[in-house]
């Protein structure tokens, strides 16, 4: 299931790709006979998974195998703009990824030791505001 936040006619979204083609999470399922998703942003998505997940699932299947009539309210990527999954965290810590490269960049004489025996500060790294990873896209 590829879900994604966008923008069209200047309102926010959240929505799941059928084939090719974007759906409204909520017109979809309304289209399909389904209830009303109560979601306006991925946070409210990821808060209600446990009651939706499983409904949310079926609804993408059907509207794969229904393409055709879903076709009215179906988007072509390119008629929308996509916004970030969520809002750019204010303040990041990477524990893993960054912090290995940094380490492996120092070199071993101020290696692990040098970060973790001095209680040195933490690392922290930035992504640009305006990355935009996600949407089926490889980084």
């Amino acid at each position: 299931m590829r879900l994604l936040t966008y923008e069209d006619l200047g309102v926010r979204r959240v929505g799941i790709y059928v084939g090719e083609k974007i759906a409204d999470l909520s017109r979809v399922a309304v289209a399909l006979g389904h209830p009303p998703l109560p979601v306006e942003s991925m946070r409210d998505l990821i808060g209600c998974w446990d009651r939706i997940g499983s409904g949310l699932r079926k609804i993408q299947a059907e509207a794969e195998t229904k393409a055709k009539e879903l076709s009215s309210i179906l988007i072509a990527p390119e008629d929308i703009r996509f916004l970030r999954l969520f809002p750019i965290l204010r303040r990041t810590s990477c524990v893993s990824d960054s912090i290995t490269k940094t380490m492996r960049r120092r070199g071993p004489e101020r290696g692990c030791s040098a970060v973790y025996g001095r209680k040195s500060p933490p690392y922290f790294f930035h992504e640009s505001p305006t990355a935009l990873i996600g949407h089926g896209k490889e980084s």
